[in-house]
């Protein structure tokens, strides 16, 4: 499907994702659509974030799959870029990793969701896939809602299990890896 297209799939509740992103005076709104997304795309979601203390936005979890995604979410009006929030995402493991351990996720992964990132360089991410063993993935606030959109128009060849081929390394997942995750699910259809 072609990037321009997708949006005719994308429901109402969550067609301003990416606008919410770049607003940060709505950032609970914004973090709630990020909920709803994850639940679409077939998640079982935790919402934590604002009001539960130091938290992450919320944990996703694919059970059949043994993975859970601990994930924050960030508006900026201009690109988000790390910064030394990796100590609170490392925080936020540390309080949550021995509990899904425990309930039998295998995978754990730690997603930044927002508009637009700040060019990273691939150490920043092996660094703290080093210290934490926990990959840290970017994916946009576009990226999700194509993510979206392909599980709406296929559902029945959309997977969790292999959808976690898309972010199983750590980085930025960039709009090359994503067509090839999405032109895959096609190929699965034909």
């Amino acid at each position: 499907m072609p990037k321009e297209d997708y949006r005719q799939f994308i429901p109402s509740i969550i067609a301003d994702l990416s606008k919410l992103g770049k607003s940060e005076g709505k950032s609970l709104e914004f973090e709630n659509k990020i909920h709803c997304a994850f639940q679409m795309l077939g998640y079982n979601v935790e919402r934590l974030g604002q009001g539960t203390g130091r938290n992450p936005e919320g944990i996703a979890r694919a059970q059949k799959d043994h993975y859970a995604i601990l994930y924050d979410a960030k508006s900026r009006q201009e690109q988000y870029s790390l910064g030394t929030d990796d100590r609170i995402f490392k925080e936020y493991l540390n309080k949550y990793k021995n509990v899904l351990q425990n309930d039998g996720y295998d995978k754990i992964y730690f997603f930044v969701i927002s508009h637009k990132f700040a060019t990273s360089s691939q150490k920043v991410f092996d660094r703290f896939f080093k210290e934490t063993h926990v990959p840290l993935v970017f994916l946009t606030t576009e990226q999700m809602l194509r993510l979206i959109a392909k599980k709406i128009e296929w559902p029945i060849y959309f997977d969790l299990g292999n959808l976690e081929n898309l972010f199983a390394t750590a980085g930025l997942i960039d709009a090359k890896k994503l067509d090839e995750y999405l032109n895959n699910v096609d190929k699965e259809r034909d």
